[in-house]
């Protein structure tokens, strides 16, 4: 599993949900597996979120799916609010559990 950096727009004047954003491209991505650690904190009253990984982890699995090296082992993330922060840290949280957990 992935996690995607998008540039998107809405478009207000669009008449169904699906055309409402309009994706341009992607920034950067992330395998959600390599993920080690989350830090929260305040910056310009905003919230930022510091996503932490192991970097030859994320390499190994860019490199088996076609995507170049990188170097950065942290990526940050600005929030307007706490609840946009913590509706995401959930459903990330949720996706890491998903992607990491055992086959029974």
């Amino acid at each position: 599993m992935w996690l995607y950096n998008v540039e998107a727009d809405f478009d207000l004047k669009a008449t169904t949900i699906e055309t409402k954003v309009k994706f341009k491209k992607a920034k950067w991505r992330l395998p959600i597996e390599s993920i080690t650690d989350i830090d929260l904190a305040t910056k310009d009253d905003r919230v930022q979120l510091c996503i932490k990984v192991d970097k030859k982890k994320q390499n190994d699995i860019l490199v088996i799916f076609g995507g170049k090296r990188i170097n950065k082992d942290a990526r940050k993330l600005l929030f307007e609010d706490l609840n946009s922060a913590r509706l995401f840290l959930f459903h990330l949280k949720r996706l890491y559990w998903q992607s990491t957990r055992k086959a029974l």
